[in-house]
């Protein structure tokens, strides 16, 4: 936590931009939940995965945070795993399933390792989305592109907002 804000300190002096946050404890911590805030404020989106504790309903911080553009993750059916948490605080989801990522040389002499899962691959995609999306609309503001984000999402779910997927 401690490398994490600092981390989105120096990013939130930069914004607008995107801070991708792919981890998270069920723990709060004040520290980050400023960070966090203050980067919100400073006009950054911040996008964080949900966790991977599937229905327990507990909170996965910062994903639980207000002002956190949070992601589930989905897999190749568009159906959400049962690792994925879930709550009222999912706002989208993304794929989070058999995901191919590079890896240290160390770990495999490809450079890439497949069959990854977890919803902290899941937000990196969403983050990169918000990234284009600002390029090519440098006006928006973080509320906007934070409403963007969660209200052109195709939904997966039932009707509207669910506590899996959030918005779809």
């Amino acid at each position: 936590t401690v490398s994490a804000i600092a981390g989105i300190e120096p990013a939130a002096q930069h914004c607008p931009g995107v801070i991708n946050l792919s981890f998270g404890s069920t723990q709060p911590n004040s520290q980050l939940q400023d960070a966090v805030l203050e980067a919100f404020h400073n006009g950054c989106l911040v996008v964080a995965s949900a966790g991977n504790d599937g229905a327990t309903g507990r909170p996965n911080f910062p994903g639980a945070y207000p002002h956190v553009l949070t992601v589930a993750a989905t897999d190749q059916t568009d159906a959400v795993p049962s690792f994925s948490s879930e709550g009222p605080w999912v706002d989208i989801a993304a794929p989070g399933v058999n995901i191919v990522g590079a890896v240290p040389l160390s770990h495999d002499p490809s450079g890439y390792s497949a069959g990854l899962d977890g919803t902290s691959f899941s937000a990196p995609m969403v983050s990169a989305a918000a990234a284009w999306v600002w390029t090519v609309r440098p006006t928006l503001d973080v509320t906007q592109m934070f409403e963007l984000i969660r209200r052109s999402a195709r939904d997966i779910g039932p009707v509207g907002f669910d506590p899996l997927s959030g918005w779809g």
